[in-house]
């Protein structure tokens, strides 16, 4: 039995097989929330507090399969599978979290998306095949919170939040100089009302009633030395659905970082403009962030302002401010304990269930692997 192990081994070894690594993130963080709702002028609105557990304060809680196989002549194929998580236990997952009138209890591990990609890679650059993170996710995502709390990226300070789109191919430039290029597209769809299929029922073809939109995706970097820099155009063609249009839309991000000493400075803005002027796609803004590490201790911080330039809202612009504060200690290059404070204000709020000022206070822990 031994030696039919060892000659086992000695055959595995021989024989050609991808490398698979696994990489993942837990990100439990514990959250103080003080909601102030809209009112009519001149009154006060209703407030809320809520205290409770929730997940990615500082990053995403997932676990991620990594795969790379060499096929010689500097070619290698890729993969990658993202599995986004929350740091709760089965019982939560089957509803006890709703019992306790806990809203949304979530998942645990299973379908909780995330990216997922094949491609190729090599002298060429990549080709990613799937739902790879769009290039504007860099941006959008580029401040010193990344996405998370304290960000502004939920709430659309950076434009409306963008993270990846299903049935892309999207290619990658060598870097070359400091300077790299992405462009990504997902194709649109037009429907095809020719076909019908009972539920359930077998089906030879694909029954597509809905006109779904293309989305290109392209962004420029640039990395040398303390210098960072990028821009991202991110445009979706329009589509109708019966009575539903999506109309076309457009974001422009850029930003650029510059790090000296134990200090990082970054800076940015967007615009977003769609056709014909819809509500919450016709705004610009921009931010201010900055770091400082003293040892094991990092002080995070930021500004944002989003300026509303939807016409029919001309009279009361519902425009947004932030301030994000934060500290982090390193425990280990995996283990980091945080805490974050974010302060959003949201300009004429007249109805009772939109926000008009929101905090966040949080403390939490980050282990990665």
């Amino acid at each position: 039995m031994k030696k039919t192990l060892v000659a086992i081994a000695a055959i595995a070894a021989t024989s050609a097989f991808a490398d698979v690594s696994i990489v993942g993130t837990f990100d439990p963080t514990y959250v103080k929330t003080s909601t102030t709702y809209g009112a009519a002028a001149g009154t006060a609105g209703n407030k809320v507090d809520q205290t409770g557990m929730t997940y990615n304060g500082r990053g995403t809680s997932q676990i991620t399969f990594k795969v790379s196989e060499d096929l010689g002549g500097g070619l290698k194929a890729i993969a990658l599978m993202e599995n986004d998580f929350q740091a709760q236990n089965k019982e939560d997952q089957l509803g006890k979290g709703a019992d306790q009138g806990l809203p949304g209890a979530g998942i645990n591990f299973g379908s909780g998306g995330g990216e997922i990609y094949t491609g190729l890679t090599g002298g060429f650059g990549t080709i990613k095949l799937g739902a790879p993170n769009t290039p504007t996710l860099f941006t959008q995502g580029g401040s010193v919170f990344g996405t998370k709390l304290g960000s502004g990226f939920g709430e659309s300070l950076h434009g409306s939040a963008k993270v990846r789109q299903s049935q892309t191919v999207q290619y990658e430039t060598p870097t070359m100089n400091g300077l790299r290029a992405i462009y990504g597209r997902s194709a649109g769809q037009n429907a095809d009302t020719n076909i019908s299929v009972a539920a359930g029922a077998a089906q030879g073809a694909v029954a597509n009633l809905t006109n779904i939109s293309a989305v290109d995706d392209f962004g420029v970097f640039y990395a040398n030395g303390p210098l960072t820099a990028a821009v991202t155009y991110w445009k979706q063609s329009g589509a109708t659905n019966g009575a539903t249009t999506t109309v076309a839309n457009t974001i422009l991000n850029y930003q650029a970082s510059y790090t000296f000493g134990a200090a990082k400075l970054i800076a940015g803005a967007h615009s977003e403009k769609a056709a014909g002027g819809t509500d919450g796609k016709d705004n610009d803004g921009n931010f201010i962030a900055g770091t400082y590490t003293m040892g094991a201790t990092t002080l995070l911080a930021q500004s944002a302002s989003y300026k509303d330039k939807y016409a029919t809202n001309a009279a009361a612009p519902q425009n947004k401010k932030l301030t994000g504060l934060g500290v982090d200690y390193a425990f280990s290059k995996t283990t980091t304990l945080y805490g974050r404070y974010s302060n959003y204000t949201f300009d004429n709020q007249t109805t009772t269930t939109a926000n008009a000022k929101q905090t966040k206070t949080a403390v939490g822990l980050q282990v990665n692997f």
